[in-house]
């Protein structure tokens, strides 16, 4: 007699590669999209910053030496999409949000720094 299939072991035998190579992907999979995660964040609030730079070309002669303008603001006046979510916590980033602009130069020379309170990555922990 003649029986075709597989044995107990081979299909055990099968099930342990599988697992081994599962434990070895996962993490690396999850390692990557956290990485990424992370980028997509920095990118966001660098966006914001981007933002803030289209408002002060626009309003320079309203601006003061230092002068502020939220997330809200940006959004209102059409200069960045609202309802923005953090990649990393999925929270809608508050209006609140302050970005500040310093007027850096001579008055031949004027330049504009735009700066949040932290450092993007700050926000993408």
């Amino acid at each position: 007699m003649n029986k075709k299939g597989f044995t107990l072991a081979e299909l055990l035998a099968v099930l342990v590669v599988l697992g081994i190579i599962a434990a070895i992907t996962i993490p690396i999979v999850t390692d990557q999209v956290d990485e990424h995660r992370k980028k997509l964040c920095i990118t966001q609030y660098e966006s914001i910053l981007t933002a803030a730079r289209a408002y002060g070309a626009d309003n320079v002669m309203t601006l003061k030496d230092s002068d502020t303008v939220t997330l809200a603001t940006l959004q209102q006046k059409g200069y960045i999409d609202e309802n923005i979510k953090n990649p990393m916590t999925k929270d809608e980033i508050s209006g609140d949000l302050t970005i500040t602009i310093n007027v850096v130069g001579t008055t031949n020379n004027v330049k504009f720094k735009y700066s949040l309170e932290h450092e993007p990555s700050y926000y993408c922990k």
